[in-house]
């Protein structure tokens, strides 16, 4: 579970910055992910592209399934 204190900031930061944020992924996007990479995403990081979808936080780039357009076309998939 993401830590309460950084999800808050996380929400401000990206009501500030709406562009730096991606669109979040849903829950069947993870499990076909899954189980065409043959792995388990960490819970994490599900958490976290299904609220932000892919993204850049400061200097910090997260990619996902949908990701901001600062991130260009790459994606975890």
């Amino acid at each position: 579970m993401l830590n309460k204190f950084i999800l808050e900031q996380l929400i401000v930061f990206f009501q500030k910055n709406p562009v730096a944020q991606g669109k979040p992924t849903t829950d069947d996007e993870i499990l076909n992910i899954e189980k065409a990479l043959n792995i388990k995403l960490d819970d994490d990081f599900k958490e976290f592209t299904m609220r932000f979808g892919g993204c850049v936080v400061r200097d910090t780039q997260i990619y996902g399934i949908h990701n901001s357009e600062f991130l260009g076309e790459d994606t975890i998939a």
